[in-house]
């Protein structure tokens, strides 16, 4: 509850309103698997280009948090190029003050699959169903 009172209504709507947010933006929204598919490419710059793209992206309000943040997560894992990283992070960051509950249910779903990755095991099942 504290942190909702932290967050100014400019930060609430801010992107809804950029000129931005045009014929490009709706282009790349109708893509956005394909640019999702992109955090997976080895080289470095294309990685970091693309999360800055998803970066303009969510603060226009042009893509779904709740697909982008688990591969902003994942982009956490970067380990040969930091400045993705940490702006992949400054990301999740935004939107964890954004929406906390929503960055709350993503992590916990994604410990749950990736913990119980044994699709035999009956706790993996009670984990997704809990949440």
């Amino acid at each position: 509850m504290a942190a909702k009172k932290n967050i100014t209504v400019s930060k609430k709507i801010s992107g809804d309103q950029d000129g931005d947010a045009c014929i490009s933006g709706s282009v790349l929204t109708n893509h956005a698997t394909r640019l999702y598919e992109m955090t997976l490419i080895s080289d470095d710059k294309i990685r970091y280009h693309l999360v800055d793209l998803l970066g303009h992206l969510l603060r226009q309000g042009l893509i779904n948090p709740m697909e982008t943040v688990p591969y902003l997560l994942a982009l956490q894992g970067d380990v040969k190029c930091p400045q993705t990283r940490s702006l992949a992070l400054k990301l999740i960051v935004s939107e964890g003050e954004k929406r906390p509950d929503m960055l709350r249910k993503l992590c916990q779903k994604t410990m749950c699959v990736h913990f119980f990755d044994n699709p035999a095991s009956d706790q993996k099942l009670h984990c997704l169903n809990a949440s």
